[in-house]
């Protein structure tokens, strides 16, 4: 799939293998994100889920663009810890 981005081309491709792959190296001790999915919930259905979500993300590249929900982040500060200089 070709894109032009800024002026210049970039080729993305994303497979099912791909896919598949990144859903079991998920961390199944962590915490849900945003969307409140556990990431327990999405590796054990990783047999069922991988095709549709190569559905979606095929097509948002086809048509250059993505789902609303994927443009909302949540944003926390993490504050550094002051350092006292003598």
């Amino acid at each position: 799939m070709n894109k032009k981005s800024q002026g210049q081309l970039f080729e993305i491709v994303i497979t099912e293998d791909s896919i598949y792959s990144k859903i079991c190296d998920l961390n199944v001790n962590k915490s849900p994100g945003p969307d409140m999915l556990h990431p327990r919930v999405l590796y054990e259905l990783r047999d069922v889920i991988t095709y549709p979500l190569f559905l979606i993300c095929d097509k948002s590249l086809r048509y250059g663009k993505v789902p609303e929900d994927w443009k909302l982040a949540e944003v926390t500060a993490i504050h550094k810890k002051r350092i006292k200089i003598r």
